[in-house]
């Protein structure tokens, strides 16, 4: 399928390459890697990276305009995105006159999609994935390099989640070898403003822990407003749970604005018992031990916890 996948990008003067919305460091880091490395190999061809904005990611690379002829005969390659509802910046009415629509991704295929799809549930991260295809197929340069290296730093939490495999490092030593600056890349990565520090301290005083040792704390769009936090920003908070010993799993409310459609937005994460069921049955979905979901009240809170209680009490 890769293979396919290649030879699509080689008989296709336009290549989109797209990811999902709220992007995170593997999202954006195997875009940028890839973009550069077809770039590299084909300068003939016009190569695009596409979606919205990500400010605190903003130094990972710069993402290009589209208007409305843009995804006119282009390959799209979509990376990262379990399902077409989760990319960003795709319309239907747009894009119904591309050429092809590829997948590369590593969450689990629950929503399949695309003209070719190519997932690796194994893979760390979907820089992982793109790494070896540009190693396989295309040509690797120093900035392709450094933009996967921070898409599997980010993926991995740092090289210590359960999804590292020897692969994993063997990738990563191929992409330090082209000269990847591993300390700028974890500086830009573990280093938060001053109100992130003091929204933490936030976060400690209001987090729930039940017996069973299933967390949970909701974040209002007042509480983000005290502390000058974006929407975005609250991602910063996610590892920190997982720090403490008697948490097991946990998850993270985030209250959307009305222009974000209202309700809340459940981030879920757990250390060894898979929650990706959970996720699905409120709207989400992921890997098993993080997902994404949603909820429309404090009711839906309330049973996403409740449920995530059960799941840890039969694991």
């Amino acid at each position: 399928m890769l293979n396919k996948i290649f030879k699509a990008i080689e008989e296709s003067d336009k290549i989109v390459i797209m990811r999902h919305v709220s992007p995170d460091l593997d999202a954006l880091g195997s875009q940028f890697g890839l973009k550069r490395a077809i770039e590299v190999k084909f300068p003939e061809k016009t190569v695009l990276a596409v979606g919205e904005k990500s400010e605190g990611l903003s130094w990972l690379g710069e993402l290009d305009e589209i208007d409305d002829t843009t995804f006119d005969d282009a390959l799209i390659v979509a990376l990262d995105t379990a399902n077409l509802d989760r990319l960003s910046l795709y319309k239907e009415e747009t894009t119904r006159n591309r050429k092809l629509l590829a997948k590369i991704d590593h969450h689990p295929d629950n929503e399949p999609f695309g003209d070719l799809s190519y997932v690796d549930t194994n893979a760390s991260s979907v820089s992982e994935i793109i790494a070896q295809f540009i190693f396989d197929y295309l040509e690797m340069d120093a900035s392709s390099a450094s933009s996967l290296y921070a898409g599997i730093v980010g993926d991995t939490g740092r090289f210590l989640f359960n999804s590292v495999t020897e692969h994993t490092f063997e990738i990563a030593a191929r992409l330090k070898s082209y000269g990847v600056e591993t300390f700028e890349i974890n500086q830009r990565i573990s280093e938060i403003d001053i109100k992130i520090a003091k929204f933490y301290g936030y976060i400690y005083d209001n987090l729930d822990i039940d017996e069973t040792g299933v967390s949970h704390v909701v974040v209002t769009q007042e509480a983000m407003a005290q502390f000058g936090i974006s929407y975005e920003e609250t991602n910063a908070i996610m590892g920190i749970f997982g720090t403490i010993k008697q948490i097991k799993t946990w998850a993270v409310f985030i209250e959307k604005s009305e222009k974000q459609g209202g309700g809340f937005r459940a981030r879920i994460r757990s250390k060894r018992i898979a929650i990706n069921q959970v996720a699905m049955r409120h709207s989400g979905g992921g890997h098993p031990f993080a997902s994404g979901a949603n909820a429309k009240d404090l009711e839906e809170i309330n049973e996403i916890v409740e449920e995530l209680k059960i799941v840890v009490k039969e694991g």
